[in-house]
């Protein structure tokens, strides 16, 4: 991603941050497929968008167009910024789709046909992986850069479960606020459980 980000004839900034600002970019696009992929539903993608709406629609829409953009990207000189601006296009607007009320229950069939069109980057080296094996991989590499291991994550993430059971919000909210002191995001899910990623740098 770092390499694939600019043009290869152009000089590509280099700091101390950059493979991490490269990775929080693959994150999204992995993000967008862990997305897409959650998404329940089946049957006609054309008929489940017509039914959802303008949203599922202008998705499908530029799901279908995608591969065909990024082939022309590359074409073009090896464009790879251009081709990323596509895919990113494209993981915004799975991410919106993703977020309607309809489509949390019955998007699947539209969101899976973003998912394949993304999967037109792996020829890139890109999305090979799948988002849990990705995810395991960032929390193996980073949290030994961040000085810390996944059993002291796991143990607060514990500790602040025991605590929303008790309904201590006030030590929840302690625990929450000191794992993101550390570099950990905690996401709490609808059944009561949550989970936890390393916060990655911000890409644009």
């Amino acid at each position: 991603m770092f390499y694939l980000q600019g043009h290869y004839r152009s000089p590509l900034p280099w700091s101390d941050t950059s493979l991490v600002e490269a990775l929080a970019m693959l994150a999204r696009l992995m993000e967008a497929l862990e997305v897409g992929l959650s998404l329940p539903g089946e049957g006609d993608a054309d008929a489940t968008a017509r039914e959802l709406g303008p949203e599922a629609c202008s998705l499908l829409d530029l799901a279908r167009a995608f591969p065909a953009a990024l082939a022309a990207s590359l074409r073009d000189d090896f464009n790879t910024a251009a081709g990323l601006g596509h895919a990113f296009e494209l993981a915004r607007a799975l991410n919106r789709f993703a977020n309607l009320k309809a489509a949390k229950k019955r998007g699947g069939p539209v969101a899976r046909v973003a998912v394949q069109a993304l999967y037109a980057l792996q020829p890139l080296g890109l999305l090979k992986a799948t988002p849990e094996a990705f995810q395991t991989e960032v929390k193996a590499k980073r949290l030994a850069a961040l000085g810390v291991t996944a059993e002291a994550v796991e143990a607060m993430v514990a500790e602040r479960l025991e605590a929303r059971s008790a309904r201590d919000w006030a030590r929840a909210d302690a625990l929450r606020d000191d794992l993101a002191g550390q570099g950990i995001v905690v996401m709490d899910r609808a059944d009561g459980g949550c989970d936890w990623r390393v916060r990655l740098i911000s890409a644009p």
